[in-house]
């Protein structure tokens, strides 16, 4: 549950209660972890190659693992080495490169510096929605996330809390008129 970033007091529970859903605990001791840090450095390596083949690897590890396509695979995860080349050699990749990347530590310092840097700010799950009202944020989200005028909301909010950023927001522009 610390690596998943879900050590807070609640844990997994308070997505349960936020979804308004009751917890099954067979089904959450049926859910599988993986560790993503190979997926996460191969798709490095492919944006290295041409930003439009990191793309085009998140969609194809996406349409594996979230929809269950494009492969015969089994089990579909997310540490697969198998489905990993699989959507390499999708998106054209030179497998031998590929290969070289997941047998080594190429790309971790810097994908966990990443991590990090969105750990300082807060960001701890995706999706994260930053709201900025131009003319009133100042500078650049990643180095000013607390400027007047900057909102960061992570994404599996309900539509009270969006309503409450676009309220806050709006009063902020009124009051700048």
């Amino acid at each position: 549950m610390k690596k998943m970033g879900w050590d807070k007091p609640g844990g997994l529970d308070v997505l349960f209660e936020n979804a308004g859903i009751e917890r099954n605990m067979d089904a959450v001791n049926d859910v599988q972890y993986a560790d993503t840090m190979d997926s996460h450095r191969l798709a490095w390596y492919a944006t290295s190659v041409d930003a439009q083949k990191g793309e085009l690897l998140w969609r194809a590890l996406s349409r594996r693992y979230f929809e269950g396509r494009d492969t015969e695979i089994k089990p579909i995860r997310l540490d697969s080495r198998p489905l990993l080349l699989e959507c390499a050699a999708e998106v054209g990749l030179n497998l031998r490169d590929a290969e070289r990347v997941l047998d080594s530590d190429v790309y971790r310092r810097e994908i966990l510096g990443v991590v990090e840097a969105m750990h300082a700010l807060g960001i701890d799950s995706i999706p994260v929605f930053c709201f900025e009202v131009d003319g009133i944020a100042e500078g650049h989200w990643l180095e000013h996330p607390k400027s007047r005028g900057r909102i960061f909301h992570h994404g599996s909010g309900n539509k009270a809390e969006f309503r409450n950023v676009f309220q806050q927001l709006h009063k902020l522009c009124l009051s700048s008129i």
